[in-house]
């Protein structure tokens, strides 16, 4: 399930979205795993877009590494839970 692309909201993206993305796709070495625990708490639409974009780039690759893309999938699916909470209005 992938976020829709429709009408894009502004969404404040923090200044440590590029960093975040950059360790990610530096691994193995760097903090890769800090990395995505960030994107999953940012949980922003450009974060799930990210953990995306890694995953889809990780398991064309011709040797992918099968650990690494069962974390990329179990992060995007806390971050589409958190994505979706975040979208849920306030209960009374």
């Amino acid at each position: 399930m992938r976020l829709p692309r429709r009408g894009r909201t502004r969404e404040v993206t923090p200044l440590a979205l590029p960093l975040l993305e950059d360790a990610l796709r530096a691994r193995p070495a760097g903090d890769w795993q800090g990395a995505l625990d960030g994107l999953v708490t940012l949980a922003t639409t450009d974060a799930v877009r990210v953990i995306e974009s890694v995953l889809d780039d990780e398991s064309s690759k011709p040797d992918p590494d099968d650990e690494f893309i069962a974390e990329l999938r179990e992060s995007l699916q806390q971050a589409y839970a958190a994505h979706a909470e975040r979208r849920r209005p306030d209960q009374p």
